[in-house]
């Protein structure tokens, strides 16, 4: 056989593929005859083409476009305390092929992190499923270890001296910049929470072109299975939010309740040969309603006005619009961040010029972000349940979700809080005794000597979370907020 024929065999099979394969499938789907030479040939050109790599006996395609960009990782407690890391699924997405944690190296000051074989008994089990991504590991059943109690051993970086060295606490960060992407190898290097503040411009400036190159290989046509993971992977991560600290009872990430196995999210294609990718209950269908920003803009006979309300809505709602909303919106509730529809404004219509949002327009956009606040705290229901229970935070979750059955209100109605009737409007005065008396709790914090402490700090951001960003009477109780 010429090499000749067996280039354009394996170009064709290569232009054809739509998920990882082996030398077996390649050589059963061609019908060229297994030999040693044949395979040697198949190899080199497969790896030739710069856009596969193999992974133990598979061939997976690589991704590229985060090479360049360095990883910012802030270690949990828990690993801190046991002089180790985890990669777990916060590298995975800027390794090519999505490779098991234990093929992940680090290197610094020029010498190799010596990895550890650790053994997590329970009740440690909880916190090692929470860092790690169970459809990348070997899926191991976390119920039947439970039962049987037995001790489960892993991979991880040992960077008891590196932590040591740097006197590491929980807030400080680790920056992973790639030496040889391909096989996975990083140079680390030690950033405290100080000095990460002080440049925290920069660092909103690199995630913001991180987030482009992301959403730019997102709206491609995507086949690879692998590919469709990691970029998912990738785009939660970033939205993750590991820039300030935060006590939980069980140190992880974020990551970690929004991916469970519960709750799984898959891609599908669209009529207009793009991809959508979404939760597996969603129908896609109901997710694109409207053509694609880009191809609005390219389409000259498309009526498209910045300026007008369905103009805006059409942008909004893009195959990818609402999947960005969702991802701000985990970020705001599992971190337990402001209710802020602002800054997704901001992340969605960055670029656009000013004003972009008719009044009219920010009503249903709100609207539209209230639905889906609404959605996503019934599906994860955290509850704030890693904090204490005290009377103040008692009440502070009760007029959340008080709150949130307002928002549904609103919702439904469509309507502004000067137009809601009476009923609504006493519903309102009733929220706002409530928080008076939670007001009167911060106070009584104050006078015990507690002002500065972080139970005053956490109960101001969950109020401000829930009432921050809605109108009328609730920017009157923030303002009162603002002057303990």
């Amino acid at each position: 056989m010429k090499d000749e024929t067996i280039t354009d065999i394996v170009f064709d099979y290569l232009a054809d593929i739509q998920q990882p394969f082996t030398m077996d499938d390649l050589f059963q789907s061609t019908g060229v005859k297994r030999t040693e030479k044949n395979e040697q040939d198949f190899r080199k050109l497969i790896l030739g083409v710069d856009e596969f790599v193999e992974e133990k006996d598979r061939f997976f395609p690589k991704i590229t476009f985060l090479e360049e960009i360095p990883i910012r990782i802030m270690p949990t407690t828990y690993e801190i305390k046991r002089g180790i890391f985890i990669p777990g699924h916060r590298m995975l997405p800027f390794h090519p092929t999505a490779a098991p944690m234990d093929e992940i190296s680090f290197m610094y000051n020029n010498t190799p992190v010596k990895t550890k074989n650790i053994k997590l008994k329970m009740p440690e089990l909880h916190i090692y499923f929470n860092l790690m991504d169970l459809q990348k590991v070997p899926i191991l059943n976390i119920e039947d270890i439970l039962e049987e109690g037995a001790n489960l051993e892993i991979v991880a970086c040992n960077l008891k001296e590196f932590y040591k060295t740097h006197e590491f606490k929980f807030g400080d960060t680790i920056i992973a910049k790639s030496l040889d992407f391909n096989e996975g190898i990083f140079s680390i290097q030690y950033d405290s929470f100080e000095n990460y503040q002080t440049h925290i411009f920069e660092v909103e400036k690199l995630d913001k072109l991180f987030m482009n190159a992301l959403k730019k290989v997102i709206k491609q046509d995507i086949y690879f299975p692998n590919v469709e993971k990691q970029l998912l992977y990738t785009y939660f991560y970033l939205k993750n939010n590991q820039r300030f600290p935060r006590p939980l009872t069980y140190p992880g990430t974020a990551l970690g309740p929004l991916l469970g196995k519960n709750k799984e999210i898959t891609f599908s294609p669209l009529p207009n040969g793009r991809t959508i990718f979404h939760f597996v209950d969603q129908n896609p269908d109901d997710l694109a309603v409207f053509p694609d920003f880009e191809d609005l803009l390219e389409d000259e006979d498309e009526e498209f006005d910045l300026n007008s309300i369905d103009g805006i809505l059409r942008f909004l709602n893009n195959n990818n619009g609402i999947t960005i909303v969702r991802a701000l919106l985990f970020d705001q509730i599992v971190n337990r961040k402001n209710f802020n529809y602002t800054d997704i404004e901001n992340y969605l219509f960055d670029g656009l010029e000013k004003p972009y949002m008719p009044q009219e327009f920010r009503k249903r956009f709100k609207i539209l972000v209230s639905r889906e606040y609404k959605k996503i705290k019934e599906v994860f229901d955290l509850k704030y349940a890693y904090l204490p229970i005290t009377t103040a935070r008692k009440k502070i979750l009760e007029q959340s979700l008080l709150i949130s059955k307002f928002l549904r209100s609103l919702d439904e109605e469509m309507v502004e809080i000067e137009e809601l009737p009476k009923n609504e409007m006493m519903h309102m005065m009733e929220l706002d005794q409530s928080f008076e008396e939670i007001l009167m709790e911060l106070e009584t914090l104050q006078l015990e000597g507690k002002s500065d402490s972080s139970e005053v700090h956490r109960i101001i951001k969950i109020i401000d979370k829930v009432a921050g960003e809605l109108p009328g009477l609730f920017q009157v109780i923030r303002g009162k907020l603002d002057l303990l």
